[in-house]
C-alpha cells in the first residue's frame, strides 16, 4: 500500500554516490529502479490509505480506503520526512548545498566549512560522521 509518492526522503536527493552497486544517480532514478526490480520480482504497488491493521492470528489483515489486504505477514514502512527549519530559501536551495543527512550528503562537501543544524541529538552526533569529510563545522 502507497499512501504518497515511492521512495520517501530519498527523492529529494540529486546526486546518490553511496548505494552499493551504483556508481552514480539520483533520488528518483534509484527508487524507479528499486520499484522495476521488486515488480520484477512479483510485488505489488497499490495507491491506497491503511485505516486499520489486524494481527490477530495466521493470516494479516489490512484495512484500506481500497478494501481488505489480507497476507502472512506485514511489512510497515513508514518513511522519513525531514523536519524543515523554516529558514528564507530552504526550498530554493534543497540539493542544491543545503542536505537534511549528514551522514548521507557529507560527502559532498569535503574541504568545506558546514553548519550543522537540528534539534535534540543530531547536530552534536552529526559532526562526529562528519569528522573525514568536511574541512570543519560550525
Amino acid at each position: 500500500m502507497i499512501k504518497n509518492t515511492i521512495g520517501g526522503q530519498i527523492i529529494i536527493t540529486s546526486e546518490v554516490v553511496n548505494y552499493p552497486g551504483v556508481l552514480k544517480t539520483d533520488g528518483v532514478r534509484l527508487t524507479e529502479n528499486m520499484r522495476r526490480q521488486a515488480e520484477y520480482f512479483g510485488a505489488e504497488f497499490r495507491p491506497a490509505e491503511v485505516k486499520e491493521l489486524s494481527l490477530d492470528g495466521d493470516r494479516k489483515e489490512v484495512v484500506t480506503d481500497k478494501g481488505t489486504f489480507r497476507g502472512l505477514g506485514i511489512i510497515l514502512a513508514t518513511g522519513a520526512s525531514p523536519r524543515r527549519i523554516g529558514f528564507q530559501g530552504e526550498m530554493e536551495f534543497r540539493g542544491r548545498g543545503m542536505a537534511y543527512c549528514a551522514t548521507c550528503d557529507g560527502e559532498f562537501f569535503t574541504g568545506m566549512d558546514v553548519f550543522v543544524i537540528g534539534g535534540g541529538l543530531r547536530p552534536p552526533r552529526n559532526p562526529f560522521s562528519l569528522q573525514n569529510m568536511p574541512e570543519g563545522y560550525i
